[in-house]
C-alpha cells in the first residue's frame, strides 16, 4: 500500500526488507495518515483478500504437503552425505557432527 499509495521512493535494499519499512511507518505514525486517504472500498478489499491469502498460507503450510515441503527443505539444508557421516562417527567426530546436525533440524 505504501509503494502503491505514496510517491515515496525506495532502494532495492530497503525493498527487501518491507516488514522494516511498515514498522517505520507504522511507529512513525505516517502510515494512519496513508490509510485515512486511502478510500474505505479499497481498505476493505486489501484487507479483505490480504487475510484471505494469509489463511490459504496457513493451511498449506498445516497440510501434508506444506509439511512434506518443510522437512524435504530442512533435510536438503542439512546436506548430509552417510558415508562422510559413517566416516566422522568413526574418527571420532561423532558428537560435534550429531551437535550440527541436530542443530539444523531445531
Amino acid at each position: 500500500m505504501i509503494y502503491a499509495y505514496t510517491n515515496i521512493k525506495f532502494t532495492e535494499k530497503q525493498k527487501e526488507d518491507p516488514l522494516k519499512i511498515y514498522d517505520t511507518f507504522y511507529s512513525s505514525g505516517i502510515m494512519d495518515k496513508i490509510l485515512t486517504a486511502i478510500p474505505k472500498k479499497e481498505r476493505d478489499w486489501f484487507e479483505k483478500h490480504t487475510y484471505h491469502s494469509i489463511s490459504k498460507i496457513y493451511e498449506y503450510r498445516n497440510s501434508i504437503y506444506g509439511i512434506l515441503d518443510a522437512i524435504s527443505n530442512d533435510y536438503e539444508n542439512l546436506n548430509l552425505d552417510v558415508n562422510k557421516l559413517k566416516e566422522q562417527l568413526a574418527e571420532g567426530k561423532g558428537l560435534e557432527t550429531l551437535r550440527e546436525i541436530t542443530t539444523k533440524l531445531g
